[in-house]
C-alpha cells in the first residue's frame, strides 16, 4: 500500500507537470520521509525503484562495475531509482524536491569517497540505464548519456573512425568526468572535455528540462564546465567529434633508480618546454610512480601517446628512451585497447583514495615531490595491501590555450599561468583498519606539495576536482571571479538550492 503522504505528493506532481513547471513553493511547505519518497517515485515510475532486497538494488550497490571503492558501496540508500528517460529524472527530481528528501546522483560511480554518488538512507538516482551513444548524421556530433562508460562509448564510435574528448579509463562514467574537466588523450590539441560540449540537456532542482549551450542559457553552458553536480543532473551531453584512426600509445616501466628517476624528470620539464614552443601538440605523456608491497618496491611506467599514430615521435623520445626498461606495450592500436590498458591498473572491490595538487614546470621541483612523498607515505607502504602509485601530468599551455578557445569555462586556468602539472595519487588497499593512516597521508600531502612549489615560486591554487581528496575545496580554488559565475547560476536556475541542501556529497559550492 502507498501512504496518504506518497499518493499526495504524486498528486501534487501530476498537477504540475512535472519537468515544465516549477515546485519552489511546494519545496518550502512539504517535508517526506525517504521511504515516503521512494513510494512516490515508485508510483509515478513503476517498475524503476529498487528496494534493498531486490536483485536490481544490489546489482547497482555491489555488481560488476557498480561502485568503484568500497567506501561508496558501503552506504545503502533507502532505494535506488534507476531512470531511462530524461523524463524519468525529471520525475524523480521533483518528488524529491517536494518531499524535501536527500538523494545522490551516480553516473559511473568511479569517485572515491564514501557520498559522492552514494547515500546513507537517503534517494540514489543511478543514471546507468542513460547510456545512449549517438552520432549525428554528418559525425560532427555525438549524444551521449551520463550512464554510459568510456569504453562503451568508444566500442561504438571507434569503428565509425570517429572520436570525441573523453576520458582515458575504460570503466569510467560519462557525467562524472565531463562534469568535472575531464582530461583525455586529446587534451593539448583541444582542451578538456567539458570544452568540448556542444550542448547540455539538464534537469534542473525543481524538476525542468532544458538544455543549454553557446547560443541557450549561455550562462548555464559555460557554468557546467567544472560544476561538478552543483547545478542539475546532465542527462545527455551533446560533444563535438571529429574523424579518428588508430592512435600509437601505451606504457615503458622501469625500476626507480637514481638514473632512472632523473631521466624522468628532466624528460617531464622538456615535455613542457617543448609542447608550449609548438612542437607536437599530439603527443602526451603520464609520469607514473608506484608501490606495491607485495611486490616489493617502486616502479616507474610512462605512459605515453600520440593521437596523430605517430611512432616514437620526437616529443616523447625523452621518455621512449630511457633505459633499463622492464615492459613495453607501445603499439599503434584503438582508443578501445588503450583505455582497457590502464583500466586494469585501478581494480574494483578495494578501499580506494585520490588525491591531488598543482604545480609549475620544474624539474627540480617534481624531484623533490618524489622525495617528500616517500616521507609521507611510509606508513602507507607498510601496510601489505596497499597499492600506491602517485602521477605528474602535464597541463602544458598548449592544452589551456586550446581550452581558452573552445568558449570557456569555470576552472580558472589560462595559459598565461605557464605549463602546469597535476600531481596525483591513487591508493587502494584492503582494510579498513588502515583508513586512518592512510586518510592522515593523503590529507596531509597535497599541502606538503603546495609548499614545495612555493619555496621554488611555481605554487597553483588550481585543484583538478576529479582527483580532489575529501575534505578538499576544488570550486574555491578555481577563483573567485568563477565561483561567483557558479554562485549565479546557481541563484537563477536552482532557486530553491536543491542540488545545495538536497544533494549532501560531493564537492559543494562556497557559501
Amino acid at each position: 500500500m502507498f501512504s496518504t503522504a506518497s499518493l499526495l505528493v504524486a498528486s501534487l506532481l501530476l498537477c504540475a507537470s512535472v519537468g515544465h513547471g516549477t515546485l519552489t513553493d511546494l519545496a518550502d511547505r512539504s517535508l517526506l520521509s525517504s521511504s515516503q519518497c521512494c513510494e512516490a517515485i515508485s508510483l509515478l515510475l513503476p517498475g524503476k525503484v529498487s528496494n534493498p532486497a531486490s536483485a536490481t538494488y544490489l546489482g547497482e550497490q555491489n555488481g560488476t562495475g557498480a561502485y568503484w571503492s568500497l567506501q561508496e558501496a558501503s552506504l545503502s540508500p533507502t532505494c535506488r531509482v534507476t531512470p531511462s528517460s530524461t523524463l524519468d529524472v525529471s520525475v524523480a527530481v521533483g518528488v524529491l524536491s517536494v518531499g524535501r528528501c536527500q538523494f545522490a546522483v551516480r553516473s559511473g560511480g568511479h569517485m572515491s569517497f564514501a557520498g559522492a554518488a552514494n547515500i546513507q538512507g537517503g534517494i540514489t538516482i543511478d543514471l546507468s540505464a542513460l547510456d545512449s551513444v549517438t552520432p549525428n548524421a554528418a559525425g560532427t556530433q555525438i549524444a551521449i548519456g551520463p550512464g554510459a562508460r568510456w569504453g562503451n562509448v568508444y566500442d561504438q564510435i571507434t569503428p565509425q573512425s570517429l572520436m570525441v574528448v573523453g576520458g582515458r579509463v575504460t570503466s569510467v562514467g560519462v557525467g562524472g568526468l565531463i562534469t568535472g574537466g575531464g582530461i583525455s588523450f586529446w587534451s593539448p590539441k583541444r582542451g578538456f572535455a567539458c570544452d568540448n560540449v556542444a550542448e547540455y540537456e539538464v534537469v534542473l532542482g525543481n524538476g525542468a528540462i532544458t538544455t543549454a549551450s553557446a547560443t541557450q542559457n549561455q550562462d548555464l553552458w559555460v557554468a557546467l564546465r567544472g560544476a561538478s553536480g552543483n547545478l542539475g543532473i546532465v542527462t545527455k551531453f551533446t560533444l563535438e567529434s571529429f574523424k579518428a584512426g588508430d592512435l600509437w600509445g601505451g606504457s615503458i616501466y622501469h625500476l626507480a633508480t637514481n638514473d632512472t628517476l632523473q631521466a624522468c624528470f628532466n624528460a617531464l620539464y622538456w615535455y613542457g618546454v617543448n609542447q608550449a614552443n609548438g612542437m607536437d601538440n599530439g603527443s602526451v605523456v603520464i609520469n607514473s610512480y608506484g608501490y606495491v608491497a607485495d611486490e616489493g618496491g617502486f616502479l616507474i611506467a610512462n605512459i605515453i601517446d600520440n593521437t596523430d599514430n605517430v611512432a616514437y615521435p620526437p616529443l616523447l623520445s625523452n621518455f621512449s628512451s630511457i633505459t633499463p626498461q622492464l615492459e613495453n606495450t607501445l603499439r599503434s592500436t584503438n582508443m578501445s585497447s588503450l583505455a582497457a590498458e590502464l583500466d586494469a591498473g585501478t581494480p574494483y572491490g578495494k578501499r580506494s583514495l585520490f588525491g591531488t595538487a598543482t604545480v609549475g614546470n620544474s624539474a627540480a621541483l617534481f624531484a623533490a615531490i618524489y622525495a617528500q612523498h616517500k616521507e609521507t607515505f611510509a606508513d602507507v607502504f607498510a601496510i601489505s595491501s596497499a597499492k600506491f602509485s602517485m602521477t605528474f601530468q602535464p597541463f602544458s599551455k598548449a592544452m589551456l590555450a586550446a581550452s581558452a578557445a573552445a568558449g570557456g569555462n569555470v576552472l580558472g586556468l589560462s595559459p598565461s599561468q605557464g605549463n602546469l602539472v597535476a600531481v596525483g595519487f591513487t591508493i587502494q588497499w584492503d582494510d579498513i583498519a588502515d583508513d586512518a593512516v592512510i586518510t592522515a597521508a593523503s590529507e596531509a600531502f597535497p599541502k606538503q606539495v603546495q609548499a614545495l612549489a612555493a619555496t621554488y615560486g611555481l605554487q597553483n591554487d588550481y585543484l583538478y576536482l576529479n582527483y580532489a581528496v575529501e575534505g578538499s575545496d576544488p570550486i574555491t580554488a578555481y577563483g573567485a571571479s568563477n565561483v561567483a559565475k557558479l554562485q549565479a547560476a546557481s541563484k537563477k536556475y536552482d532557486p530553491s538550492q536543491i542540488f545545495q541542501k538536497l544533494v549532501p556529497g560531493g564537492f559543494k559550492l562556497p557559501k
